[in-house]
């Protein structure tokens, strides 16, 4: 007899005393939970697909976002994701009873349940970047074709001449992605990416993205029927998830991490569990990419590309 993880419906589960409890002990304030449930709930309402989540993992992804002072939504300064957990569960007969191998060892199986994982959105990263107080500058964008005259990557050095006519920059094809920092006391580290490096890179980690399926797309071999089932922010933003990673990189092997900022990049694309007023990874799980359910990834929209602290 197969087995079915129940889960309970968001608003449902919001509504719990223990959940309340998690909740307020966490925010430590009324008016605070009810902002936060009322911002989760909007993401919810936005996506079908969190919908089929469990509840407490939409929870616990958001109030870390919100311990980490950032928001849903619009602001797109974090993502509430869903993907599908896999769990080992004990086989069960009718009579509830744990059904036996023939050797005498407890039969199971793999049960999948959706859950909602954090994503830091680029904006996010910026943010909390920028709360920091360590950088005066902080740069982000794709290198168009025709403008890279050459990468010393032992100086850090880029010397490139940009497309002036915004539209047609806008247009151009992108070749690789450009990365850089500038501490307040004047220390500096630059990447540069091609954008096969990026590429492999996002097919290699990132669990909702395929670079097969991604040039099945640039070529127009996928059906339209079939556009939704590649939705993830590879597909449909990629120069935008280029440049956060390529942020990522650089502050996480070379930047300042403030204790925000390091919670933040450990926790991202994980689900979440809190226990008496701590925030622990749940176990590794793998993306709902299945043919008959798609993820449905909110779009994300990033236009910040330079940020001069200077003038701030």
């Amino acid at each position: 007899m197969s087995n079915q993880i129940q889960k309970a419906k968001f608003s449902v589960a919001v509504q719990t005393e223990k959940i309340q409890k998690m909740m307020l002990d966490t925010l430590g304030d009324k008016k605070k939970v009810q902002s936060f449930v009322a911002n989760v709930s909007s993401a919810v309402i936005a996506n079908p697909d969190l919908q089929k989540c469990d509840a407490n993992s939409i929870i616990c992804a958001g109030l870390l976002g919100e311990t980490l002072n950032l928001k849903t939504g619009v602001l797109g300064q974090y993502y509430l994701m869903p993907f599908t957990k896999k769990n080992k569960v004990p086989v069960l007969d009718e009579n509830g009873k744990q059904v036996l191998n023939k050797d005498g060892t407890p039969k199971v199986e793999w049960v999948a349940t959706s859950i909602a994982q954090f994503v830091l959105g680029y904006k996010g990263l910026l943010q909390l970047a920028v709360r920091s107080g360590c950088y005066k500058k902080i740069v982000a964008t794709e290198i168009k074709e025709g403008e890279l005259i050459k990468f010393n990557p032992l100086e850090e050095e880029i010397e490139v001449k940009l497309i002036e006519d915004f539209e047609e920059r806008a247009n151009a094809k992108t070749i690789g992605y450009y990365g850089m920092f500038e501490f307040t006391n004047g220390f500096r580290k630059a990447i540069y990416w091609s954008k096969n490096q990026m590429e492999a890179h996002a097919d290699k980690y990132s669990q909702a993205f395929n670079l097969e399926s991604l040039r099945k797309l640039e070529n127009n071999q996928i059906p339209e029927k079939e556009l939704y089932k590649y939705s993830s922010n590879w597909y449909k933003n990629f120069d935008e998830m280029g440049k956060k990673t390529i942020l990522r990189q650089l502050f996480s092997k070379y930047g300042m991490l403030s204790t925000e900022l390091q919670q933040a990049i450990e926790f991202e694309d994980k689900s979440v569990n809190i226990e008496n007023g701590i925030f622990t990874p749940e176990q590794e799980i793998i993306p709902d990419i299945v043919e008959d359910e798609p993820v449905i990834v909110e779009p994300i929209v990033e236009e910040t590309e330079q940020i001069d602290l200077d003038k701030l």
